[in-house]
């Protein structure tokens, strides 16, 4: 479970699969109008509070946000409501991590890609890559230096998507060929 803030009244809680199957819900089982989920979401603030030192009542106006990880297991984003009085400017931080989804035309593309990836990054982003028979497509979780991973996928990617509903869409309806490290997998060969 990753927990953070990146604003007064925004929490964003990552949660893995065996983070929802220790609380005893799943994704789709999610409905804030069930007694389990909402029980889930108490003990979610609960934790929230205790981690990043605020006062945040689960019973309070705000909004909830679940969308599936393609990784596994989900992100949850809390926006909760304040009072005009409470409200204040602040910038946001940057989040932990952010999912890419690149297109290659190619073979070449794809694995010139992943050793340009591999060779400058001491941790490569975790990687799947999918295939519909004609293009290739690589999922990435990146969760250091976005700006720099952004400039090197640039040169061999034909698209680049940020849109986890793309994501999500993709590991639906193309064949996964690599679940796992697919950027080390093809460029160390």
């Amino acid at each position: 479970m990753n927990i953070e803030s990146t604003s007064k009244n925004t929490i964003i809680i990552s949660l893995s699969n065996d983070d929802l199957q220790s609380l005893g819900i799943t994704y789709e089982d999610m409905d804030y109008n069930t007694i389990e989920t909402r029980r889930v979401i108490y003990t979610l603030l609960e934790e929230a509070n205790k981690t990043l030192d605020k006062d945040i009542h689960p019973s309070g106006k705000m909004f909830i946000e679940a969308i599936p990880d393609p990784f596994g297991g989900c992100v949850l984003y809390f926006t909760v409501f304040q009072n005009d009085a409470d409200k204040e400017e602040e910038k946001p931080t940057q989040m932990s991590f952010f999912n890419y989804l690149c297109e290659f035309k190619n073979e070449n593309n794809l694995i010139d890609a992943s050793r340009a990836v591999l060779t400058s990054f001491r941790n490569p982003p975790n990687s799947r890559l999918y295939s519909n028979g004609n293009n290739y497509r690589m999922v990435f979780k990146v969760v250091e230096d976005r700006p720099k991973f952004k400039a090197i996928i640039c040169e061999y990617s034909d698209k680049i998507f940020e849109s986890n509903l793309k994501i999500i869409q993709t590991t639906e309806h193309w064949d996964c060929i690599c679940d796992e490290n697919a950027v080390e997998k093809i460029g160390s060969k």
